[in-house]
C-alpha cells in the first residue's frame, strides 16, 4: 500500500503542475491596473504565465505573444479554409519554425487577413501602436462592425504612423483602448503585457456584446430609413450627436429629435421623427440635406431609433394646417388626413 501512494503522489504532483496555468492565480499583478481582467483572461485560458504563478506584467510584449494573444482571445481558426494541402508557417514566414509554440498562432493570423511580412522576426518587441494595429485586425476577422464616426482627439496625434490611425481611433471611439492622463496615446512607446491584456479583454467583451445583439442596427444610424449618425466632442464631458437623413431632391424634409431615453446600462436611446412635403405643397426645387442635432454626456453611449408615434400620424408641422409623416418603410409621405 505504501509503495502505492508513493507512485501515485509524485503523478498528482506532476498533473499539478502541468495544469498550473488554471490552478494558481498570478503572483506579481499587486497594483498592477487591471488585475482582475488579466485573472480572468488566465482563468479563461487564454493567457500563459511565465512559469507556474508569473506573468511578468510590466515586461514588454513580443510580436509572438501578441500575435498569439489575439488569435486566442478572439477565437479566430482556420476552419474555413479549404486547401489541398494544409498550409504551414514555414511556408510564408521566413522566421517562424513549425513547430514553434506560436508558429499556428501565426498562420491562423496570416489567413484571417492580417497581412504580415514575410521576414517578421516574431521575438521582435511591440508599440503601442503596432499592438493596436494587431488587435484591430483580430477584431474585423470575427465579422463586419459599424464604427461610429467621431474623431478622439489624441495629444500626440502626430507621433502615429498614419497606417495605424484608424486602428487607434477604432479602438479609442469603443473604448477598447484609452489615453492617458495627458490625452496621450503613446504610439511609439513599447507595449506592456499588461497594458495588451487589458485591451484583449475589452476587445473580447466588445465582440461578445455585438455578437448578442445579432442582426440589430448598427450603432452609427438606422440604414432602413436612410439616418445616420455622427458623434461630435464639444468638450470632455458632453458630446454632440448629428442625426443626418441624406440628400433629398427639394425641401420640406426634416428630422427632428423628439426625446432622449437614458438607460442603466449607460446608454441614450435618441428617438427621431421624418418628415415629408404632401404631393401638393409648395416646396423649394433644390438639393437639401436635413439634419439634426442634440447633446449628450461623453458617458453615455449613444443609439438612435425611430419614435414609434411617427407611424401613427403624428409629425412636425410643415406649414400652417399641413403636415406630412412617412411610413415606417418607405419615403413616400403620406398626409395625416389619411392615416387616420
Amino acid at each position: 500500500m505504501r509503495k502505492q501512494w508513493k507512485k501515485i503522489l509524485p503523478l498528482a504532483f506532476v498533473l499539478m503542475l502541468a495544469f498550473s496555468g488554471t490552478v494558481f492565480a498570478f503572483r506579481d499583478l499587486d497594483g498592477v491596473q487591471g488585475k482582475d481582467k488579466i485573472n480572468e483572461l488566465q482563468k479563461l485560458g487564454i493567457l500563459k504565465g511565465v512559469g507556474a504563478d508569473k506573468f511578468n506584467p510590466q515586461s514588454p510584449l513580443s510580436y509572438a505573444e501578441g500575435i498569439a494573444m489575439v488569435v486566442n482571445g478572439l477565437n479566430l481558426n482556420m476552419d474555413n479554409i479549404r486547401t489541398v494541402k494544409r498550409p504551414e508557417p514555414g511556408d510564408y514566414f521566413a522566421h517562424v519554425p513549425n513547430n514553434a509554440w506560436y508558429a499556428q498562432a501565426f498562420n491562423i493570423a496570416q489567413y484571417n487577413g492580417f497581412d504580415l511580412p514575410r521576414d517578421l522576426q516574431p521575438g521582435k518587441t511591440l508599440t503601442r501602436e503596432q499592438f493596436a494595429d494587431l488587435l484591430h485586425k483580430g477584431i474585423l476577422a470575427t465579422g463586419s462592425y459599424a464604427f461610429i464616426e467621431m474623431w478622439v482627439q489624441i495629444a500626440d496625434e502626430n507621433a502615429v504612423t498614419k497606417t495605424y490611425m484608424t486602428a487607434i481611433q477604432h479602438l479609442l471611439v469603443t473604448r477598447i483602448a484609452s489615453l492617458d492622463d495627458t490625452g496621450s496615446f503613446r504610439p511609439k512607446a513599447l507595449i506592456t503585457r499588461a497594458e495588451a491584456a487589458v485591451m484583449l479583454h475589452r476587445a473580447v467583451q466588445f465582440v461578445k456584446a455585438q455578437a448578442s445583439q445579432g442582426s440589430q442596427t448598427p450603432p452609427d444610424g438606422h440604414p432602413q430609413d436612410g439616418v445616420t449618425m455622427q458623434i461630435q466632442k464639444v468638450t470632455d464631458q458632453v458630446n454632440k450627436v448629428v442625426l443626418s437623413w441624406g440628400e433629398k431632391p427639394t425641401t420640406g424634409y426634416t428630422v427632428t429629435v423628439t426625446s432622449i431615453q437614458f438607460k442603466g446600462d449607460g446608454t441614450a436611446v435618441i428617438r427621431y421623427r421624418l418628415h415629408a412635403p404632401r404631393p401638393d405643397e409648395i416646396v423649394g426645387q433644390m438639393i437639401t440635406y436635413p439634419k439634426a442635432e442634440t447633446f449628450i454626456s461623453s458617458a453615455c453611449k449613444p443609439v438612435i431609433e425611430r419614435d414609434p408615434d411617427s407611424a401613427q400620424g403624428q409629425s412636425g408641422s410643415s406649414g400652417p394646417g399641413s403636415s406630412g409623416t412617412l411610413p415606417p418603410d418607405g419615403d413616400t409621405p403620406v398626409s395625416n388626413s389619411n392615416m387616420n
